[in-house]
């Protein structure tokens, strides 16, 4: 090998090195900046929470000098205050300066916080998220910022991509080795397809950059826990999109 052809070779590993960092940067960049928007729609979310709290307190207080209180808003008062429970802790996660290790997550008490911290957002565009969830509890085996980080990015992004006032059907299910997120919706349909070209390599991540940066942090963080975005059998209008039931690093 020449010397012009060895100065070569070394300026493009050097380019490929620095390539990576600037991609690596910006990932972490954009990570912090939903991060920021997560706290304005957990803070959004919070308010609603104990303005519920607040009002059948005062309600109960100054209604019911008997007290011979209703049940039923006794339960509200009690959902109320474990969610509040739950957005705090989300919101404290947030600034959490340790590097985040595999634990056990509760896939449905954690889907429903970021669709109530995406709440926000979708009620600006008048989308409506509906959820089910198939089967008892769901738990899974991953990194908690990886995978909350992911969703809430996946979630942003259909938001922004769909028009005012569509509806999202999210079906949640647990087999034996993965959980399922079938995401579906007669208004996104060019989304999926969006989401199925990226995940195959059809769309380069310059491309996916240039579409939707949200897109792209999601997919990075989907392979980060092994994950996987099939076409769905019957509907051209939703994907599925699974995680493994038990992380491996």
């Amino acid at each position: 090998m020449t010397g012009r052809a060895a100065d070569i070779e070394v300026s493009q590993i050097m380019d490929k090195q620095n390539s990576a960092l600037l991609e690596e940067q910006l990932f972490n960049l954009a990570r912090k900046a939903y991060q920021i928007k997560m706290v304005r729609g957990y803070a959004h979310e919070l308010n609603n929470l104990l303005t519920g709290i607040l009002g059948y307190s005062q309600l109960l207080l100054t209604v019911d000098p008997s007290g011979d209180l209703d049940r039923e808003q006794l339960k509200d008062i009690e959902s109320s205050a474990q969610r509040s429970r739950s957005t705090i802790r989300q919101l404290s996660r947030l600034w959490r300066n340790c590097d985040p290790i595999p634990g056990c997550i509760d896939v449905k008490g954690s889907i429903s916080s970021i669709v109530s911290a995406v709440r926000y957002h979708s009620e600006r565009k008048s989308m409506m998220i509906t959820q089910e969830y198939i089967g008892g509890d769901i738990l899974i085996t991953a990194r908690e910022e990886d995978f909350e980080d992911a969703f809430y990015s996946l979630l942003i992004a259909l938001i922004n991509e769909g028009p005012e006032q569509s509806q999202l059907q999210l079906i949640v299910e647990k087999a034996v080795k993965d959980v399922s997120f079938t995401m579906e919706s007669p208004e996104l349909s060019r989304v999926a397809a969006i989401l199925i070209s990226a995940w195959s390599g059809e769309m380069t991540s310059d491309e996916l950059l240039q579409r939707n940066i949200h897109f792209w942090v999601f997919l990075r963080l989907l392979r980060a826990m092994s994950g996987d975005i099939k076409k769905h059998g019957d509907l051209k209008s939703a994907v599925v999109i699974s995680v493994p039931v038990n992380y491996q690093n």
